[in-house]
Formats: C-alpha cells, structure tokens, sequence
C-alpha cells in the first residue's frame, strides 16, 4: 500500500539521483548528442523502404506494447487504498485491503523489472556513463532465463553505476530483488500476520526468508519511483536542450559501417526530435 507521507520522503531522493545520472550520462556521451537519441529512444529497424534509413526516432513497437501496462500503474497507484485503510477500524477488513494491494503490487513490481523499454533505459545510462556510443540495437529481451536477466540488472548496469558512486546505484539496491519478481511470478509467496514469506528461499546469503509489509512497500514505492522519474526527466530535458539549441546534429550510422552527421529540429507540439 503507497503512503502519501512515504512516497513524498522518497521522491526527492530518487529526482536527485535520476538527475545525476542524466548529467553524467549527457557529459561522458561518446558521440556529440547521443544523449538526445536516448531521450527520443532511437532505434534501428528491422526492416526499412529501399532508399530509406532503417535508423528511426520515437517509441517504437516496445514502447507501444508497453503503454498499457504504464496506464495500468497509473490507475493502480491511485486507487485509495490508504485513505479506505485508514479510514476503517475493523482490523480483519483493514488487512484485507493491505494484503489485496500488495497482490496488486507485486504484479506492478515484477513487471517493472521486466519491461523491456524499462531495462533498456537504465542500461543506455550505463553505457553512457562507460563513454559507449549510442546503442541503436540495444538488446534486452535475450536475457530469457532469471540468472541471466538478474546478472545483466545487477552487473551490466547497477555495478557500473556503483564504479561511479552514483546514487541511482543505491536506488537500485534499495528496489530491486530478483527474489521477490520471481516469487510472484511463480507463486511463491505468502502472507503470515505482517510479513511475505518467501517460497523460492533456499538458504542463499543473498537470498530473503520472508520482508515485513513496510520493507516491501518501500521497495515497492523506490521502483515505480525510479521509473516514472525516468520517464518525467526524459520529457522535461528535451524541453531544457531544445531551449539551448535552434538544432541538433546527430551521429547517425551509415551502410559502411561508420557515421553521417545528421540534424534533428524540435517540434514544441509534440515535444518531441524529429529529422529534419
């Protein structure tokens, strides 16, 4: 269950650390404006119109397939759980609206940490960071099996933000447990009295036996947090560089394997880069 009082602690925090991250992400780019192409979550096609360059700017098919699961958060998160929760003083009907809302979040949860646009934000910042030109094939939906999928979270971006002491690092580490996604997609889960014990636990030091309802609800809140705050900052900064430039010039690859320099116009409309 998301408490208001919670939710507006954290907030601030996780704005500081999405912020930094951008910075750092825009200052280490490789390319001049690559950054830009992150926020227009460029990509390449698979297939393209002879003549015509398979390199495209906007949300493309995973984003699209995403949107529903983004309205469905934003119609979760503001039913009122806490304003019924509080405002009842039977304690059975009081756990009942707890326990549906966390059903209701570990779903949200999981699915958070499965989105593919998701994941590939987060590693796109990691690249930059690492000084890595923009990725335009970047590939996240390999990683079928968890072990592989929690090694790329953890290790392919969580530990390069570590490497750089950034605070998105923390954010993460406070969010994500690979644990608690597998646990609800495969029913391993369950409530006694103020706690979800954990069936997929086996004895592993990394591993949880069980999280009281304030720690999951914490976690709960620093990732959706973490992902709408992505998602804010990418709008709001386009505004901001549209603001400081008439035009942007772009390193787009071409057919002999290196680049072209090509120039995006912002459209105030849609607050949005297109190619000119």
């Amino acid at each position: 269950m998301i408490r208001q009082e919670r939710l507006k602690e954290l907030a601030p925090i996780v704005e500081k650390a999405v912020i930094e991250a951008f910075e750092l992400a825009r200052k280490n780019e490789k390319n001049p404006n690559d950054f830009v192409l992150f926020l227009e979550n460029s990509y390449k096609l698979n297939h393209s119109n002879e003549g015509w360059s398979p390199y495209s700017l906007g949300p493309g098919l995973d984003w699209i397939c995403d949107k529903d699961r983004r309205k469905f958060f934003v119609d979760m998160i503001r039913l009122p759980f806490e304003v019924q929760y509080n405002a009842l003083k039977n304690e059975e009907k009081k756990e009942k609206i707890r326990k549906f809302s966390i059903h209701l979040e570990l779903m949200v949860y999981t699915h958070a940490w499965e989105s593919i646009p998701n994941l590939r934000d987060l590693k796109h910042l990691a690249n930059f960071i690492e000084s890595k030109p923009y990725d335009w094939e970047l590939e996240v939906s390999t990683y079928k099996d968890q072990k592989s999928k929690q090694d790329f979270i953890r290790k392919d971006i969580r530990n390069i933000f570590q490497k750089m002491d950034l605070k998105i690092a923390n954010v993460m580490t406070s969010s994500y447990h690979s644990q608690l996604r597998n646990a609800f997609a495969h029913s391993q889960y369950a409530f006694f009295q103020d706690r979800i014990r954990l069936g997929n636990y086996s004895q592993e030091d990394w591993q949880m036996e069980s999280i009281s309802f304030d720690e999951w609800e914490d976690r709960f809140m620093w990732t959706v947090l973490l992902f709408d705050m992505i998602l804010r900052k990418k709008q709001e900064y386009k505004k901001t560089i549209a603001e400081e430039n008439d035009y942007i010039e772009v390193w787009e690859p071409n057919d002999k394997g290196g680049y072209k320099k090509s120039i995006l116009v912002y459209d105030e409309v849609s607050n949005r880069f297109i190619w000119k």
